[in-house]
């Protein structure tokens, strides 16, 4: 606990602060897994959370990927060409394929490694999400206006999840159960003035 900006016996409103539990922690968290986030757009060419994710075809990685791919394939069918007219040895020939097929392959896994990318990247925003979430409920705020009953945590003090903080009291309206007896009964109509006296008043 941070801070407890209420006392016993105070009147709040709701949504009043009622007590700061310390977001250190909880930051460096939310920090961590925002910057996760960032790296995983910045492989698509994104630039910020709300940016939209590119078609397969447009990230920067594959678009390289299928340039060296296109490139290699050109060079090999030049090569075979050459070859078959007896212009250059097999060993040239060969060399192109082999480049050829290493770039299909290269293009082929940078395709699935952006594929992979990109259904991380929605485990990473609902992650940021929780962690935003855990840091906005490093306050607790009162659920309804009334009075602090009781206060059962001290600043400095540890919490633990679903430990009672406060007793908040709703004072308006005030409700009051009563027995009535048998022999008095029949004189009890709705709408009959009542008068309550209580010790404190």
């Amino acid at each position: 606990v941070a801070d407890i900006p209420v006392r016993e016996g105070q009147t709040v409103r709701k949504g009043q602060t009622l007590l700061q539990v310390s977001p250190e922690e909880l930051q460096y968290t939310l920090n961590g897994k925002v910057a996760q986030l960032h790296q995983a757009l910045a492989k698509l060419g994104v630039k910020d959370e709300g940016g939209t994710i590119p078609p397969d075809d447009q990230v920067p990685d594959v678009q390289k990927a299928a340039a060296d791919r296109n490139v290699a394939e050109q060079d090999f069918k030049r090569a075979k060409d050459l070859y078959d007219q007896s212009l250059i040895p097999k060993q040239q020939l060969d060399a192109a394929e082999s480049k050829f097929i290493s770039a299909r392959a290269t293009y082929e896994t940078t395709l699935q490694q952006v594929q992979i990318t990109k259904a991380s990247i929605d485990q990473q925003r609902a992650d940021v999400d929780l962690a935003r979430k855990k840091l906005h409920d490093t306050e607790i705020k009162a659920p309804f206006a009334g009075w602090i009953k009781e206060r059962v945590v001290s600043p400095g003090q540890y919490l633990k999840v679903q430990a009672p903080v406060f007793t908040l009291v709703d004072v308006n309206p005030l409700r009051f159960t009563a027995e009535v007896p048998d022999r008095i009964a029949p004189w009890i109509r709705t709408g009959n003035p009542v008068e309550l006296r209580v010790e404190a008043y």
